[in-house]
């Protein structure tokens, strides 16, 4: 699938060879108490500690983005932006005025995961809540 959305974006010939190739027959070893594990394979996912991988996710990720955006459901920054999802490597924030529109976010995450065949780590996930009673009263 990510060759797809590399591809969908217009990366391909020699450039999407290039990073195809470092990914081909990729082996690890885990070093538990002192000893290293046998070999494995592992196909899924963006390569632990590759320099180009942050960038590979965003690309990956890109649509979710977009669908999230696409509900205008944020919060206003100003007239004409609202803020509804942050991204860094491989964490996401939502950011949603109340607790119906987060749902509705959650849900287009939740099918986006299950389309592109990633699970939510829950033990990581959390919800912050945030409210001001009242518009507090600002003095100069």
């Amino acid at each position: 699938m990510m060759w797809f959305k590399l591809m969908s974006i217009g990366i391909n010939g020699n450039f999407l060879k290039g990073l195809q190739s470092l990914y081909v027959d990729v082996r690890y070893a885990v070093k538990v108490n002192g000893h290293m594990t046998d070999m494995f394979g592992d196909n899924m996912g963006v390569k632990q500690g590759c320099k180009i991988s942050p960038t590979l996710f965003l690309v990956y990720v890109n649509d979710l983005v977009d669908e999230i955006n696409s509900l205008n459901l944020g919060i206003p920054i100003n007239e004409s932006c609202i803020l509804s999802i942050l991204l860094y490597a491989d964490d996401i924030v939502l950011l949603a005025p109340d607790e119906e529109s987060l749902q509705m976010m959650l849900n287009v995450v939740n099918n986006w995961c299950s389309k592109c065949r990633l699970s939510l780590n829950f033990e990581k996930t959390k919800i912050i809540h945030f409210r001001c009673p009242a518009t507090p009263e600002f003095k100069l």
